[in-house]
């Protein structure tokens, strides 16, 4: 969903349309746009995949029956790769250099998730934000008269919520480094995805205080959960906090764009590479 109203904002923009007067028909056209590409990259995976299959069996037909027979003679003359295992045993038994069978602990794969407290964090901040985009979409528009009350005053609350667990989480992220990305993870995916996360940091913690200068440039106070009064960015009719009010508007259309790309390239991983990225999540 964040995909596709980033899409239909991106279009609204290009076109000069109010993204507040969004027809279904451009919807919906971005809708068969990120289909389409979702599609195209499929049938690409898909592709990849039948050749890579091919190669394998060549290769297995040209090389297994030798290997195989190499193998058994060499377990033939090698009475430790006769030794039977204990019952529940998890030792496997592999070979060293010198073809001697060796019997080693078995392999388990490593915990790759994010910590719980990075999840706890990444999932907040998504429900804050789908809540904060809907608020803005239902509140009425901000002019001179308006009164930060009703869904305004639930605007900049959530705004300021927002901004502070984004503090957290990336405090938290320094201190606790992401799990490493899949080790055959393309070059270009893994310099989009980096990009892409630094851009989210960066507007999740740019566009509330810019919000945050507007409401005290109109000479309203900002809160924490309602009830902490947050201190004054700058004083009531400053023309600095005055003019973040387009800023912030136009910076929350880049928010989403950039929300988009990270479902997107989530969705990506899941159903096409197919990999551990989005359970690392979850």
């Amino acid at each position: 969903m964040a995909a596709i109203l980033g899409g239909s904002l991106v279009v609204a923009g290009l076109s000069g349309v109010d993204p507040h007067k969004l027809s279904a028909g451009s919807i919906a056209l971005s809708v068969l746009a990120i289909c389409y590409a979702l599609f195209v990259l499929a049938r690409s995976r898909a592709r990849f995949d039948r050749i890579s299959a091919k190669l394998d069996a060549i290769i297995a037909d040209t090389s297994g029956g030798t290997a195989e027979a190499l193998r058994t003679t060499s377990d033939q003359n090698d009475p430790a790769a006769r030794l039977p295992l204990r019952k529940g045993s998890t030792m496997s038994r592999k070979r060293d250099e010198t073809g001697i069978a060796l019997a080693r602990p078995a392999a388990s794969r490593p915990d790759d998730r994010y910590t719980a407290t990075a999840r706890l964090f990444h999932w907040t901040v998504v429900a804050l934000i789908v809540a904060q985009f809907a608020i803005a979409w239902t509140m009425p528009d901000i002019g001179r008269n308006t009164s930060p009350t009703g869904l305004v005053g639930w605007h900049l609350s959530i705004g300021a919520t927002i901004l502070v667990i984004a503090l957290a989480r990336l405090g938290w992220r320094m201190l606790h480094p992401a799990p490493p990305a899949p080790s055959d993870l393309p070059v270009i995916l893994a310099h989009t995805s980096r990009l892409t996360h630094a851009g989210l940091y960066l507007l999740l913690i740019a566009l509330p205080i810019m919000g945050w200068a507007n409401a005290n440039a109109r000479g309203w106070d900002v809160s924490l959960f309602g009830a902490i009064p947050l201190p004054r960015l700058v004083p009531t009719g400053a023309a600095f906090g005055r003019s973040m009010g387009d800023v912030h508007a136009t910076t929350a259309i880049i928010l989403l764009v950039l929300i988009g790309l990270h479902v997107v390239g989530a969705l990506y991983h899941a159903l096409i590479l197919r990999d551990r990225t989005l359970q690392r999540m979850l």
